[in-house]
């Protein structure tokens, strides 16, 4: 879809680990496991299509605190 297929998935992951780089996280809750994030950004899809999405984030509370990329959907 869009361009991203088993072929190429390396690009899907790239372009959403460069998400929060790119855009501002913003808190939606504390879970025992730690903090989830929600970001809402653009990925410029392999045919060119910009998509916006809304991904989730995680930062464990295990050291060391990573960020963990938990989900994405359009936005």
């Amino acid at each position: 879809m869009f361009g991203y297929s088993l072929a190429n998935w390396q690009k899907l992951r790239d372009d959403l680990l460069q998400m929060p780089a790119q855009y501002k996280a913003t808190f939606r809750a504390d879970i025992p496991q730690g903090k989830l994030l929600e970001i809402i950004g653009d990925i410029t899809a392999p045919n060119g299509r910009v998509i916006k999405l809304r991904t989730g984030w995680l930062v464990a509370n295990v050291a060391p605190q990573t960020l963990r990329f938990v989900t994405a959907y359009p936005a």
